[in-house]
């Protein structure tokens, strides 16, 4: 392959230079590093494709992850998959500290801190914090896990050398020991998780008030996720720049409906509800049923595990009726038998939809509920999620779903507890599926001559730390469409490759 390679670019040396890096900025990261042994032209265009984001490893999340037993088990692996990756990471920043034309390339870092030997990691940080030093055209920073966690050094590293720096994360507890109001440059700022329920079973109910509420520099943030204790906490006279909000860790959502007319400019608003808190949410969404015009994402996540009363279905129903802008909708909440009509009404009113989630309650997915479901689901669809405690009944389930969506990018399915099927069976009449989920596990779509062909399923960590080029170009919403939402069970999680 590399040879062939060679040859073309050979033959194709007299392009210009500006088309060859058109090109490079749409070719798959597998090819940018094949590219790299080609020529020492291509080598340098896709030294920028390879390189623009880069991921520095402090331990393996695989080994962080693993159970005590597991671990003394396959030790020696763990160990050996650790020194892999820190040296590899430690090549990475000597690099950036030493090569300026190197450092230039790099857009965005995300950082790993799963060290299983401990959190103190002061040499690792310090050699991070040299490299941040020479990041001039750094866009985009990330923090994932604690060990070690990010201090205020690395902060204000970041706040004196990237000033172009546009988005900021880190894990949730870390944030009240940063000095984030220094980071003045941002356009969004936000927590690092996997799936809602790390917030809501653990370090939501552990955050004290007092690192609530924390200062940020507000004046240009278009997104913006924070631990607030309300809403009214939230300085929106100073957010004119708004545009994506999610209140996922959050003590109490009073206030809610008058405060987000505030934000005309809102597009995007994600929010974690508790059933405590189920009249507040579904009071404010009635009180907003005429605003948020410019809303095109929505996303409602609860833990609740029974079916929404009545009158709050209503609410959501006629608050979603022909909302123009809507292009993306995901929602965790149930609907009894007979009120999921008024939902299914409204989402059939949605004429830009090309994004859902479901949460059935109990309904076995048969021919006769995807054909209920396809009446009212508009034909464009890109990507499609349903979760049911129902079961699989018949592998032409789905049958009618690809003449209906013809487009559709992605799916999952998920039916907990149910037998599983090959997923290929499921697939029959598919003309476009890039990516498929079902029961907890991915898989990349190769569709030829009518054939499906599925890649073995996701990684651990692929789904963990999942992106929107995971999902394949023109299904980035598929990345939205499963943000938060519990993919594999906690049994499959750990430990896994």
């Amino acid at each position: 392959m590399i040879q062939n390679l060679r040859l073309r670019a050979l033959g194709m040396s007299s392009l210009p230079p500006e088309l060859w890096q058109e090109v490079f900025t749409w070719i798959p990261q597998d090819t940018a590093r094949t590219c790299l042994s080609v020529s020492k032209y291509f080598h340098g265009l896709a030294l920028r494709v390879v390189f623009r984001n880069i991921t520095i490893f402090f331990g393996a999340w695989e080994s962080a992850q693993a159970k005590e037993e597991v671990y003394q088990a396959d030790k020696r692996e763990y160990d050996v998959l650790e020194d892999k990756r820190s040296s590899m990471s430690s090549a990475i920043l000597h690099r950036i500290s030493h090569d300026p034309s190197f450092a230039a390339i790099v857009r965005a870092v995300d950082v790993h801190a799963y060290k299983r030997d401990g959190a103190r990691g002061a040499f690792e940080r310090g050699c991070l914090i040299e490299a941040i030093h020479c990041l001039h055209n750094l866009r985009s920073f990330a923090w994932h896990g604690v060990a070690p966690s990010p201090t205020p050094e690395v902060i204000e590293a970041l706040a004196s050398t990237c000033t172009l720096l546009r988005h900021f994360s880190a894990p949730l507890r870390t944030l009240p020991k940063l000095p984030l109001e220094k980071l003045q440059t941002l356009w969004s700022i936000s927590y690092t998780w996997k799936w809602f329920y790390d917030t809501t079973r653990g370090q939501r109910s552990r955050l004290p008030d007092e690192h609530r509420d924390l200062k940020v520099h507000c004046e240009r943030l278009r997104e913006l996720q924070m631990p607030y204790t309300s809403p009214s906490h939230i300085p929106f006279d100073q957010l004119p720049m708004l545009t994506h909000l999610e209140l996922l860790s959050i003590q109490t959502l009073d206030k809610l409906g008058p405060l987000l007319r505030k934000v005309p400019r809102l597009e995007s608003l994600s929010i974690f509800c508790t059933k405590r808190q189920h009249d507040v949410l579904f009071d404010a969404l009635g009180f907003l049923k005429s605003n948020l015009l410019n809303l095109h994402s929505l996303c409602l996540l609860s833990r609740q595990e029974g079916a929404l009363e009545s009158e709050h279905a209503q609410i959501l129903a006629d608050f979603l009726q022909g909302r123009k802008c809507l292009r993306r909708f995901r929602s965790t909440f149930k609907f009894r038998e007979g009120t999921h009509l008024s939902f299914l009404g409204a989402i059939a009113s949605l004429r830009s939809l090309d994004t859902l989630h479901w949460d059935v309650l109990a309904e076995d997915l048969d021919q006769d509920f995807v054909r209920m479901l396809l009446q009212h689901l508009p034909p464009d669809m890109l990507a499609l999620s349903i979760a049911t405690y129902g079961g699989l009944k018949s592998v032409d389930a789905l049958v009618d779903l690809w003449a209906h969506c013809p487009d559709l990018r992605f799916l999952y399915v998920r039916t907990w507890g149910s037998a599983d099927e090959p997923a290929e069976r499921l697939l029959r009449g598919a003309k476009r599926l890039q990516v498929v989920g079902y029961n907890g596990k991915f898989h990349d779509v190769d569709l030829q001559d009518g054939q499906v062909r599925l890649s073995p399923a996701w990684s651990a960590r692929r789904v963990a730390f999942r992106c929107p080029s995971d999902f394949g170009p023109g299904c980035e919403s598929a990345e939205w469409l499963m943000r938060g939402l519990r993919i594999r069970s906690e049994v499959e999680e750990e430990g896994q490759p």
